[in-house]
C-alpha cells in the first residue's frame, strides 16, 4: 500500500526507518555494498515521503508497503491504552504511614486519618489510589490494634507484679526462714 500524499515532507524518523530497511536488505544479501551506499545517500537527502518510497519500495518492509505515519500521532495514546492517571497523594501518604506504623506505632493514627480522607477524595474526584488508601487503612488499624494488645499486656504484667510481690509467689517477698533452721557456730558437721 502506498501513501496517498507522496509530496508530504519526510521526517527524520521516516529517514531512519528507511535506513533500517536498507540495512536489513544489506544484511540479507538483497543489496550489494555499492547499491546500499547509493540508496542510503538518496534516503538521507530525500525531502518527501514519496522519494523515500521510491528508494525502498522493492525491498521487504519498504516504506511503499506500509502507510505513512499519521500527522500528530503523539497527541493520542496508542489504541487500547488509557492515559496514565496519578494516584491521590493522600492515598500514598496513608500507605506509607501505615507501613511505618508497625515500626514506630505513632504513625498508625495519621495513616487511618489520611486513608479516610483519601477515600473521600477518590470518590469525589474519581481519581486513582483506592487500593493504596485501603491498604493504609488496614495497616493503620492493625498497628493500632497490636499497640492496644501490647499496652494491655504490659499494664497487666505491671499489675500482676505489683500485687503479688513479684514472681516468687509471696505477698511481700520470700517466706521468712525459722530461727532454728539457721545453723549456729557449733552446729557444723562433726
Amino acid at each position: 500500500m502506498t501513501h496517498d500524499s507522496p509530496g508530504m515532507r519526510a521526517s527524520d524518523n521516516d529517514r531512519e526507518r528507511a535506513a533500517d530497511v536498507l540495512k536489513a536488505a544489506l544484511a540479507e544479501g538483497r543489496l550489494s555494498y555499492d547499491e546500499h551506499s547509493t540508496r542510503l545517500n538518496d534516503v538521507m537527502t530525500s525531502r518527501t515521503y514519496g522519494e523515500l518510497v521510491q528508494v525502498t519500495s522493492d525491498l521487504p518492509g519498504g516504506l511503499g508497503n506500509h502507510p505513512a505515519p499519521m500527522a500528530n500521532t503523539w497527541q493520542q495514546p496508542p489504541p487500547g491504552y488509557a492515559p496514565r492517571r496519578e494516584p491521590e497523594q493522600l492515598a500514598v501518604a496513608s500507605l506509607v504511614l501505615g507501613i511505618l506504623g508497625f515500626f514506630t506505632g505513632i504513625t498508625a493514627i495519621p495513616a487511618v486519618i489520611t486513608g479516610h480522607l483519601a477515600l473521600s477524595r477518590i470518590k469525589r474526584n474519581k481519581t486513582e489510589g483506592h487500593g493504596m488508601a485501603v491498604g493504609g487503612l488496614v495497616m493503620g488499624y492493625l498497628a493500632i490494634a497490636i499497640g492496644v494488645v501490647v499496652a494491655i499486656f504490659v499494664v497487666g504484667m505491671i499489675m500482676f507484679v505489683g500485687t503479688s510481690g513479684g514472681f516468687d509467689g509471696g505477698p511481700g517477698g520470700p517466706p521468712p526462714i525459722p530461727a532454728d533452721a539457721v545453723p549456729g557456730p557449733g552446729d557444723g558437721p562433726g
